[in-house]
């Protein structure tokens, strides 16, 4: 026997599992739609847009359980909330232009609450990640506060030589260095 289910580990998450599983009983909710007032149950356009918010829900609530995580990084984040965005817009072929436009205008704004220099500068910082999936902006403004972390700690121009050979792999942070020393 198959249930509607309604889970509680977040908002967005419950909405996902909740229409996923209306969709797993749809055939039930079809044979049930007898009564008028459940006319919608058979319409072909209302499935459509049930699992056109799931392609756009289930990114989401994926990348909240991944920030949400007890081993979530500043560095992650940048690269969950882009996963995130490729795979909504890798479903969004069947969205309307103004579909699209609605969704990518939500998820600058969200991007602009969410993201912010310090999740940059970890990304660039963290070796599993290096600032590889940065675009120039984002690169600029991560380099921008941590110049001015520099200020405030007064370090020393040798120390700001040094974090530029260690990003750029340069200088006795050249891989061909730790070859011949290992």
């Amino acid at each position: 026997m198959r249930q509607l289910k309604y889970a509680v580990k977040t908002r967005w998450y419950s909405y996902v599992e909740m229409l996923q599983s209306v969709t797993r009983n749809k055939n039930v909710i079809w044979n049930l739609a007898l009564n008028d007032n459940l006319r919608n149950a058979t319409d072909k356009k209302f499935w459509e847009k049930v699992y056109f918010v799931i392609a756009v829900l289930k990114p989401i609530t994926n990348a909240i359980a991944e920030i949400k995580g007890d081993k979530t990084f500043l560095s992650s984040v940048v690269v969950s909330y882009k996963r995130m965005k490729a795979l909504i817009f890798g479903n969004i072929k069947p969205f309307t232009t103004t579909e699209q436009t609605q969704i990518q205008n939500i998820l600058n704004q969200r991007e602009n609450f969410l993201l912010h220099p310090i999740h940059y500068l970890g990304n660039i910082l963290d070796p599993n990640f290096e600032g590889k999936s940065l675009d120039e902006n984002e690169h600029q403004s991560a380099l921008r506060l941590l110049q001015q972390c520099f200020m405030q700690l007064e370090f020393s121009s040798e120390n700001i030589l040094a974090f530029q050979n260690v990003s750029a792999k340069e200088g006795q942070f050249k891989p061909q260095f730790f070859e011949l020393i290992a």
